[in-house]
């Protein structure tokens, strides 16, 4: 499914050979700035409630909080980004190659609000029409959610 989509974009995957020892560093600090940003986010859960009881143990939501790290740095000017291309731009305006000004719609996370429940997943006639949830992460910025 991930190659048919990147063939349909014509989205390059470049990797690293493994001869290559000395980029293991940008491996590596791509990693630990998301890890950092993912544990910021869990214990900002600590402080959230949901259905009026808190949220005892976060490390559930650990890929919701990465995929929010990740969302998040896409959304921020890239320096190196400025240095290849000339033009001061986010990582996801390269990856899209659009580069106009674009504003995300990015929530803090575990921000509480609420969810809209469609008419055919209601209960009965009678049931919720929004229901209590947190903001865990912006499906807007996933292509791969927003292409099925």
């Amino acid at each position: 499914m991930v190659k048919a989509y990147r063939e349909q974009y014509n989205i390059s995957l470049r990797v690293a050979p493994p001869y290559a020892h000395w980029r293991n560093s940008e491996a590596e600090k791509a990693i630990q700035i998301c890890k950092r940003g993912a544990r910021a986010r869990l214990r900002a859960m600590l402080k959230a409630q949901l259905y009026g009881a808190p949220i005892s143990d976060p490390l559930q939501y650990w890929p919701f909080s990465w995929e929010h790290t990740l969302q998040s740095d896409g959304c921020l000017a890239s320096t190196s980004a400025e240095k290849i291309y000339g033009k001061i731009c986010t990582k996801d305006q390269l990856y899209t190659s659009d580069f106009r000004p674009q504003q995300q719609n990015l929530h803090p996370f575990a921000e509480f609000c609420f969810c809209h429940v469609e008419k055919q997943s209601r209960e009965g006639t009678w049931g919720l029409v929004q229901e209590p949830v947190l903001y865990l992460m912006n499906g807007q910025l996933n292509p791969l959610v927003n292409k099925y």
